[in-house]
């Protein structure tokens, strides 16, 4: 067919055009061309291009009349809801905002890998969190399954389980929320999200992380996270259940706000495989509920990290730590448990790996007995700094006991940077006050004490005698009595057995002569003088520390003759003259030499005390003095007063040492020598 050309072609505003011209972007706008032509050729210089006309009334007009490829509206719309809320399908907001926990995926990708967050309650693991249910075998599936660096998610539920939940490496499990203590109007049962012990789990750990190789376990396990989960209970059978339960090679593991509450054992507690325990802990924001032993147990923990931790309520001890090397303690809290709040004990060390721990804005409230107790022994020292003890020694209600807020019994060297003693009785004013000491120190081994207010019932710091290397600072100050007492006074500094400078210059303490206290070096006694029948002689020594004694030490240089029966005596008197003790020593005083005279045990505190003697016989005796120059009585006693003189005569023609003595009558007298130990 032969073709014509057109040239009654209009623009589609109908003006006449005779060409087309394309746009910038090579596109050729519509046009009208002549009724009746099916096809039109146009040639841009680069051929011919064929163009079809459109007609688009018409077109629209059969696509309106023709038949939905999805069929009716409705069934479109029946297909789009039915996706809709379905596992994989169309996601929908639930009530609070969020895509509901059901329709999230369980897997992903080609063949349906795992990915790294698996929900319990999705249809692959189907754990109910209906508190009904028992749930273990769903969760430990979803654990299993995870892998290493997988998320185990916990919906909002109760998730009952009757076994442990055995962590490998590298897993987290991650809750929705983390309940803590029970607080006042609070039940057991409210705030449903936790994961609960059923009550046939009456043994072993609700959660157990192990590392070695018995064939169920790796060699080496760690790097596990547990976050935002409560572990309760409260309704397991039998007493044997902990919380969580660690041994072996078990590294990195971080806990952060995580609760374990009324265990019928302990909260969380570690143990070693041969000698290798769990390592380099790191816990944030735990706490540990009503357990029924202890709160925390950890042992051979070294690099162990507490923050912000608590225990309260625990039957027994809140925190318990043995030779965790390394390990910081801080702000964190034991309150209400019923024996010690923190217990630092056992060995420490002393090898190249060994080492103590820092103890850093730490509290205690109304624990049973001492609210810190530090007895453990090592060449590391603890560090503690910032320490607030509070109502402890509560003692089943009744209080005393002698407990203390902080009590040194350590081997190891203890350095304690301030701290605050409290006493009081329970919330409501009932139950004994306590506790009744501030600080207890007996059977310690360097303590350096600086910086304290000390509340206590008896006593601010009671120091027992018993001690090696004391040092109590001078700025202490505090208080005794109940808690409305105020009548606060500074607490005298004290330094035992602490090399002093003039060591340096050869200077002997009476600790390296195993004594308490002496009048003076001995090396000092170059001269010798009689004493007088009758007349009472005081040789005054200073106890620097609270200390035990038991013996007096006294030398002759002479020897006396035919003593007077029952007329010879040394003893011991106090600052304000009362006697503490007076033996009989006529039958010692007929040979030169030392004389040990036994005396009743008794504790003094620090202070001045006077060595007394008194002596009858035919012939006297004679006793070292440092000097027999004329005035030497004025010049060991300069610029003192008589009732603080440091050598004295009170009293004549005595037979005995006088049940008390007036201080403001003494004479200076000659220096004898004396010794206490």
């Amino acid at each position: 067919m032969e073709a014509l050309q057109v040239t009654d072609l209009l623009d589609f505003n109908n003006q006449p055009i005779k060409t087309l011209v394309s746009g910038p972007e090579g596109m050729v706008s519509h046009f009208y061309g002549p009724d009746g032509v099916t096809l039109l050729y146009v040639d841009f210089g680069a051929g011919r291009v064929a163009m079809a006309p459109v007609n688009t009334a018409t077109d629209l007009a059969t696509h309106l009349t023709a038949a939905d490829p999805h069929g009716s509206k409705a069934g479109a719309l029946a297909e789009v809801n039915a996706q809709k809320g379905a596992s994989n399908g169309i996601a929908t907001l639930g009530p609070t905002g969020k895509v509901k926990p059901e329709q999230l995926p369980s897997s992903l990708g080609e063949g349906g890998g795992s990915v790294d967050w698996l929900n319990v309650k999705s249809a692959s693991y189907g754990a109910m969190g209906d508190g009904a249910a028992d749930d273990w075998q769903a969760i430990q599936n979803a654990i299993d399954a995870a892998g290493y660096g997988g998320v185990v998610y916990f919906p909002k539920g109760i998730y009952k389980i009757s076994q442990p939940l055995d962590l490998p490496p590298g897993v987290t499990l991650l809750g929705s929320h983390s309940n803590l203590m029970l607080g006042p109007g609070m039940q057991v049962d409210e705030w449903p999200c936790y994961i609960q012990a059923a009550p046939t789990f009456t043994a072993g750990a609700m959660v157990t992380i192990i590392g070695e190789a018995d064939g169920d376990h790796p060699a080496i396990n760690g790097e596990i996270r547990i976050t935002n989960l409560m572990f309760d209970g409260s309704k397991a059978g039998g007493t044997g259940l902990d919380g969580l339960y660690s041994r072996g090679n078990v590294q990195n593991v971080v806990l952060r706000d995580v609760c374990f509450r009324r265990m019928p054992n302990n909260g969380i507690v570690t143990a070693s495989v041969g000698t290798t325990w769990p390592y380099s802990w790191r816990l944030h924001s735990v706490m540990v509920d009503n357990c029924h032993v202890n709160g925390m147990v950890f042992e051979g923990n070294t690099d162990l990290t507490l923050e912000d931790c608590q225990v309260i309520g625990c039957w027994s001890t809140g925190f318990k730590l043995t030779n965790c090397a390394n390990t910081i303690v801080t702000h964190s809290r034991a309150e209400w448990c019923g024996n010690y709040g923190f217990w630092l004990t056992g060995g420490w060390g002393n090898w190249p790996g060994s080492g103590s721990m820092t103890m850093t804005g730490c509290s205690t409230d109304r624990n049973g007995w001492d609210g810190v107790r530090i007895d453990g022994s090592g060449n590391g020292a603890f560090l503690v700094q910032g320490l607030m003890t509070r109502r402890d020694g509560r003692n089943g209600g009744a209080g005393g006991g002698g407990y203390a807020g902080l009590r040194l019994s350590n081997q190891a060297p203890v350095v304690v940077t301030g701290h605050q003693n409290y006493v009081g009785t329970d919330d409501g004013g009932t139950a004994g006050t306590s506790p009744d000491y501030g600080v207890s120190i007996s059977g310690a081994r360097d303590v350096q004490y600086n910086g304290a207010y000390l509340h206590g019932l008896l006593g601010t710091i009671k120091d027992d005698g018993t001690n090696t290397r004391v040092v109590i600072g001078v700025n202490a100050s505090g208080v005794v009595g109940n808690n409305y007492a105020e009548d606060r006074k500074p607490i005298p500094a004290q330094v035992s057995d602490i090399a002093a400078s003039g060591r340096a210059l050869g200077q002997a303490h009476p600790a390296d002569h195993g004594l308490a206290a002496w009048a003076y070096s001995p090396e000092y006694a170059v001269s010798s003088l009689a004493v007088t029948a009758g007349t009472v002689f005081l040789s005054a020594v200073y106890v620097p520390a609270r200390k035990q004694v038991s013996k007096i030490f006294w030398h002759l240089s002479n020897s006396g003759a035919t003593p007077t029966t029952a007329a010879n005596f040394v003893g011991l008197y106090n600052s304000a003259g009362t006697r503490l003790a007076s033996v009989d020593v006529g039958s010692l005083i007929t040979a030169i030499g030392l004389k040990s005279t036994d005396i009743p045990a008794m504790t003094l505190e620090p202070g001045t005390y006077w060595v007394a003697f008194v002596f009858n016989a035919g012939t006297l005796p004679a006793m070292p003095r440092t000097t027999g120059i004329s005035g030497s009585t004025s010049i060991v006693n300069v610029n003192l007063t008589p009732s603080t003189f440091r050598f004295a005569t009170n009293g004549a023609g005595l037979t005995s040492l006088p049940v008390t003595i007036n201080p403001t009558t003494n004479v200076a007298g000659p220096s004898y020598w004396s010794a206490i130990g």
